[in-house]
């Protein structure tokens, strides 16, 4: 019975979080390249870095002991460094393209460059965060008291 419950509960967050993403990806741009992007680039790509400097997963301010949860999510690798350095990657660059754009003022190519800028630490940060968590999951196969996820521990 629970994991029923927990699966309709996941499957509509799941759902919602897919519309959520989908939505603000195509305000930005669509794929045929229309949205804010097109009309406001350099307003665009300041916000886009603005978002990505300050982002902060939602509960953060008010669930107690949100980053040691969300370590534990992390660790589990529902949701991670990696994974929010592939989806800021499959827009910003993929999808977007605002290494393509042109006529940024001063203050967009700025930001434009400090996007890149901070996805080269993300993507070192991620690596480093899946060499530790490979390693102490190394560490966890052998031991009986392991949480599982799926058929790795967590």
């Amino acid at each position: 019975y629970i994991r029923q419950v927990a699966r309709t509960i996941f499957t509509r967050v799941s759902g919602d979080e897919t519309k959520h993403h989908v939505f603000y990806r195509d305000a930005v741009g669509d794929k045929n390249g229309n949205g804010a992007i097109k009309i406001d680039p350099s307003t665009v790509v300041k916000a886009l870095e603005r978002q990505a400097r300050d982002f902060n997963m939602p509960g953060k301010g008010g669930i107690p002991d949100f980053d040691q949860q969300a370590l534990v999510v992390a660790e589990a690798g529902v949701y991670d460094r990696i994974i929010y350095f592939d989806i800021l990657k499959k827009l910003a660059v993929d999808h977007w393209k605002i290494d393509q754009l042109q006529g940024l003022d001063d203050a967009a190519e700025l930001a434009r460059e400090r996007i890149f800028a901070s996805m080269a630490i993300m993507a070192r940060k991620a690596s480093l965060f899946e060499e530790r968590r490979a390693a102490k999951r190394a560490k966890l196969v052998d031991d009986p008291t392991a949480i599982w996820v799926g058929k790795k521990a967590a």
